[in-house]
């Protein structure tokens, strides 16, 4: 059975008009974020193979697991098949296991983490 995603708040996002200078703004704002998590990465990273071969993916990805920044395609489905439990903000998930996340990492040299980020936050 796939992981239940447990998210409180389910209220859909309202649609906004954009103006190319505001969606300018965002594209740019989501390219420093990727910026920001590789420069961390690279910067803190106690393997040469993250931090010379720059062997990582972060990303972000919206609700469904879809990528939205980011260079690798999304791991988050393969995870979600293969965990049993719920998933709620303040998780934090690390696992090296190919199995448990269908192949979502390769080998145990391999780490997949994450940590799931709800827009406002908890609504209890």
């Amino acid at each position: 059975m796939p992981a239940q995603i447990v998210q409180t708040d389910n209220t859909p996002f309202q649609s906004v008009a954009l103006d190319s200078i505001t969606l300018d703004i965002i594209e740019n704002a989501l390219r420093n974020a990727r910026t920001e998590m590789d420069a961390v990465l690279f910067r803190t990273a106690m393997s040469p193979g993250i931090r010379e071969q720059h062997d990582a993916f972060p990303m972000i990805a919206n609700n469904d697991g879809k990528m939205v920044v980011g260079q690798f395609g999304s791991f988050i489905h393969g995870f979600v098949q293969g965990y049993e439990g719920t998933i709620e903000e303040g998780d934090i998930f690390l696992t090296n296991d190919p199995y448990s996340c269908d192949g979502a990492v390769s080998h145990l040299n391999d780490w997949l983490t994450m940590m799931p980020i709800y827009h406002q936050g908890p609504h209890r």
